[in-house]
């Protein structure tokens, strides 16, 4: 069940990402934004855990239900300052030959 549900939020937070970081930039540039939200994406992967580590060193917490909880409050914030963002930034998918 646990998987499915990364999946299912993998599989819809990727592109959703990706859309929005090519429409905050020129067509021309769209690769290489992609390439920086999957660095970024990756180096954050990599970085996680030592960053978990550390928060519960200084809370004296053990590795048990705590990260989640972490984990929890971290998206919450990030959720609310993607919404943010994507109120302040429009959005523009087309490349300029296919726009009205």
């Amino acid at each position: 069940m646990g998987i499915a549900v990364f999946g299912l939020g993998l599989g819809t937070v990727v592109p959703a990402t990706m859309t929005k970081l090519t429409g905050l930039v020129p067509y021309e540039l769209a690769t290489k934004v992609i390439g920086t939200g999957f660095l970024g994406m990756g180096v954050g992967g990599f970085i996680q855990p030592m960053v978990f580590d550390v928060i519960l060193n200084m809370l004296h917490q053990g590795p048990e239900r705590f990260p989640f909880i972490i984990g929890a409050i971290g998206m919450l914030v990030f959720a609310v300052v993607i919404f943010l963002v994507g109120k302040a930034t429009p959005i523009n998918i087309a490349p300029p030959t296919m726009q009205a």
